[in-house]
């Protein structure tokens, strides 16, 4: 049995349930930081991906450049030779 009165109990009803807000208020709180966190990453991710394409596309372009350059310099030397 506890030797307090109604009044101490009450208090302590009231300090453990501003404990209790407190609480809420901080896993709410850290709730929402995680939410903000996840969408930076779900967002960094999608530009990490855009950076990927670009990538592969620009790599595409230079082989493809390449290419190009080589063979004009095959019908260059051709046309050359040809006396053209």
């Amino acid at each position: 049995m506890d030797n307090r009165s109604s009044a101490e109990i009450a208090n302590e009803i009231a300090n453990r349930e501003n404990e209790l807000s407190e609480a809420l208020e901080n896993h709410f709180k850290v709730e929402q930081e995680r939410l903000l966190i996840s969408k930076e990453i779900i967002d960094l991710q999608s530009k990490k991906k855009e950076f990927e394409i670009a990538e592969s596309k620009s790599s595409h372009i230079i082989k493809k450049l390449k290419l190009e350059i080589s063979l004009l310099t095959k019908r260059f030397w051709a046309t050359k030779e040809q006396g053209l």
